[in-house]
């Protein structure tokens, strides 16, 4: 018998977000969907920086939350098993 390897330590990831979005998010919308090209796991942290597409740069605003749960798009009934996107539920820091 192997043994069994801890879980990989939580991972901090910066994510472009557009001001719509932006805005929404800690403001009674507690999730984001996002393609799964980062491996996003409980525990991660997320570091939202409001970026416009409109001048191509930051506002430098920014909303931290850690990632309380994921759920795999692809693993939902009905859904294509090759999407590749994930629902993040998020729990965000207070601001000051």
């Amino acid at each position: 018998m192997e043994p069994k390897l801890p879980p990989a330590p939580p991972k901090k990831h910066e994510l472009k977000t557009q001001p719509k979005t932006f805005e929404a998010l800690g403001k009674g919308r507690n999730f984001d969907v996002r393609k799964n090209d980062r491996n996003f796991t409980e525990g991660d942290t997320i570091i939202f920086r409001e970026w416009t597409y409109l001048k191509n740069e930051y506002t430098w605003k920014v909303k931290i939350a850690t990632v309380t749960s994921v759920l795999k798009l692809g693993d939902v009934p009905g859904m294509p098993s090759t999407l590749e996107h994930v629902v993040l539920g998020l729990k965000f820091q207070k601001t000051a």
